[in-house]
């Protein structure tokens, strides 16, 4: 019977174990590519395709190819065949960093020989060491000395001189060699201890929860929100002659910095903003109180909450606080985890960041560690030198600086803070090589692992917090369909672009529009002489056109630049495309300009100026001139308009305006004339 019951169970056992290991979601990782982005005036919709088979039962697909910077409120997932979604969700995945074993042998060999060509070299030093000691004692002879003549004396001295200054240079010279050998070896030495330091890298996956009864083949379609891009107008106003219609080529400068290249996809733009928040404004109570100032209502933020201030990328350069020189090959890791990455040779360094990451710790050897707060995406890091207490007189800068080079052999003992590295050293500065398994043992190394090690406590921790995280350049004439939505227009770029992940604009034909523009010249002579022509838009609302830059051609050469500015609702946009130097306009004064005449009491000023507009072009042209009279404040000073040409006056300003057509070849003249009357002993600014 107890036969019976255990074999029962067991059976019960390894059922529900094979139910288990049905019921276990298999892992199938999907690669997936960019076919479609749509960019916004901030920010970018991104859409990756991809096709995987499904297995029967349940299954979660693994999409790892979508940026680190993408906002996970915003992915959509959608699958196409025979199965079920049943969740989306968004989390880190944490991977060893490959500490690159086949380079170890190199840089340690490369160590160890460079330590032996500074020990050779410091046993040449101490050989001249000797020899100075040895010529130091001539000088210990003088003339009571038995047997020793003046003249043996001199040569004595004439010899410790010259064989001194051989010693001493011979010295220096072999200092600067084994200094550069210093250098050197301190730079393989960081980058072996680097390379050695135990780091995990950071990348997000997106997995995707499915069931399916039979075998099927998933099409997956996966939508998601960049920030880091953007487009913004330009444009190339163009006009033949005032004849012909005036050519708009509208244009967008398009740019992104998402982490990931965008190779030949299909491109939208749109004039909308998903960064921008939806939700209405709400007028509340406004309630006044005696003796209180007003207070200005607050503004509600416009923007939608994944655009807070929060990235997932950093990048920076590691340098020298005293020489801003680029420090290759440091430890750079994230504050309470074992995520990190080395610099390169060049001192700078990228690294995707997990959720919450706040601080970043640096160190190489022979520098102080640095913590860094991470407040931007691009950091420069500077690091400060470590110096160590010395003992003795320094002779020499170089031979400050060899006191951090120590082997059982050299020995040099100095006073003063100087720079050094971090090696493992015994009482009387004696570098210990190696360790008992022939490696290389340093300071800054046995650091790096005690890091590693409070780092790897954390992990865990790390896992169980983030992991459950849901959800060709210029073209000369591309053609663009346009499609207006309730709040925004669209235009789709018929030829596919690449547009690589740098700060680099791309520029991209939208369409070009011809409009039927009235073309008009403009001029105020008493302000400037040159005569200006302006375009005069109607219903322009119909091309949905934006404000922005424009290049303006006239004649087929470029006259300047204005401002497309289509921010206000207005029935004609003007538009001005500078100056026209085939229009000529003279004010002269008169020859009774500046008469002045003094009838009892008072004073009176007389102006007269003569006003010529010449059409030196083969069209007709529509023209506005504008001149003034001055108008008085004060009771006292009176103005009488004399002539104004048939001119016609803004009583309010003074302002008077000729409009008229003029046939090529002709001129015109007009005459403003007035008098100014005002008390004797006074002045009025007329000139």
């Amino acid at each position: 019977m107890n036969n019976k019951k255990h074999y029962i169970m067991r059976t019960i056992t390894i059922l529900f174990i094979l139910i288990a290991i049905k019921i276990s979601a298999k892992e199938i990782d999907l690669k997936t590519s960019i076919t479609e982005v749509t960019v916004f005036q901030s920010g970018a919709q991104v859409n990756r395709t991809g096709s995987v088979i499904i297995p029967a039962g349940e299954s979660e697909i693994i999409i790892s190819d979508a940026t680190s910077l993408l906002k996970k409120e915003s992915i959509q997932v959608n699958g196409d065949g025979d199965f079920i979604i049943m969740s989306v969700n968004y989390q880190p995945k944490l991977s060893d960093v490959d500490n690159e074993k086949s380079k170890w042998a190199g840089l340690e060999t490369k160590q160890k020989s460079l330590m032996k060509q500074m020990e050779d070299l410091s046993v040449k030093i101490q050989v001249l060491k000797s020899e100075e000691e040895s010529i130091m004692n001539l000088t210990n002879i003088s003339t009571t000395t038995k047997g020793v003549t003046v003249e043996q004396i001199v040569k004595a001295q004439e010899m410790v001189r010259l064989k001194l200054a051989q010693i001493k240079t011979a010295k220096l010279k072999i200092s600067r060699q084994i200094l550069d050998l210093f250098e050197e070896h301190k730079t393989v030495s960081q980058h072996l201890v680097a390379l050695k330091s135990p780091k995990q890298s950071i990348e997000y996956q997106i997995v995707v929860k499915v069931s399916a009864k039979k075998e099927v083949k998933g099409n997956f379609t996966l939508n998601y929100i960049v920030p880091n891009a953007r487009w913004y107008p330009t444009y190339d106003l163009r006009v033949k002659n005032v004849l012909e219609p005036m050519i708009i080529e509208y244009k967008a400068n398009v740019t992104q910095e998402s982490g990931e290249d965008w190779d030949n996809i299909k491109l939208k733009l749109s004039t909308g903003d998903p960064s921008q928040s939806s939700e209405k404004p709400k007028i509340e109570a406004w309630w006044l109180y005696l003796n209180n100032n007003y207070i200005q209502p607050q503004r509600p933020n416009s923007f939608y909450r994944y655009t807070d201030a929060r990235f997932t990328r950093v990048k920076g350069v590691i340098l020298n606080q005293a020489t801003g020189e680029p420090i290759p090959w440091c430890t750079v890791m994230v504050s309470g985890t074992s995520i990190g990455t080395t610099a390169d040779a060049n001192g700078s360094f990228s690294l995707v960041l997990p959720n919450n990451a706040k601080y970043l710790y640096v160190y190489s050897i022979g520098y102080n560690r640095q913590t860094v707060n991470l407040s931007e995406e691009e950091l420069t890091v500077k690091l400060y030198k470590k110096y160590t207490p010395l003992n003795k007189t320094v002779n020499t800068d170089y031979e400050k600086q060899l006191m951090t080079v120590q082997s059982p052999i050299f020995h040099t003992g100095y006073s003063g803070l100087l720079p050094t590295i971090d090696l493992a050293v015994n009482d009387e500065y004696d570098m210990i090589a190696t360790d008992a398994n022939g490696v290389y043992a340093f300071a800054m190394a046995e650091e790096a692992m005690y890091e590693t090690e409070s780092l790897e406590s954390a992990r865990y921790s790390v896992n169980k917090i983030s992991s459950k995280e849901s959800r060709r350049l210029e073209a000369e004439q591309i053609v663009a369909t346009k499609t207006l939505n309730i709040v925004s227009t669209e235009y789709t770029i018929e030829e596919k672009y690449s547009i690589p992940s740098n700060p680099k604009n791309i520029k991209v034909s939208i369409q070009r529009i011809q409009t039927d523009a009235k073309y008009q010249f403009y001029c105020a002579p008493r302000l400037d002489k040159d005569v200006f022509i302006t375009a005069q838009l109607i219903d322009w609302e119909q091309y949905n056109l934006l404000e922005g830059q424009a290049n303006v051609f006239f004649e087929e050469t470029f006259i300047g630049n204005t401002f497309f500015d289509t921010r206000y609702l207005v029935d004609t946009l003007e538009i001005s495309l500078g100056r026209d130097k085939g229009i000529k306009v003279e004010r002269k004064k008169s020859k009774d300009y500046k008469r002045n005449q003094l009838i009892g009491s008072d004073n009176i000023a007389y102006r007269d100026w003569d006003i010529s507009v010449r059409n030196a072009k083969q069209q007709s042209i529509d023209i506005i001139i504008e001149d003034q009279f001055p108008m008085s404040v004060d009771s006292k000073v009176v103005i009488t308009q004399e002539e104004m040409s048939d001119g016609k006056l803004n009583e309010t300003t003074g302002i008077v305006s000729w409009a008229f057509k003029l046939d090529p070849s002709t001129t015109k003249k007009m005459q403003l004339k007035y008098k100014v009357k005002f008390p004797k002993g006074n002045t009025v600014g007329l000139d």
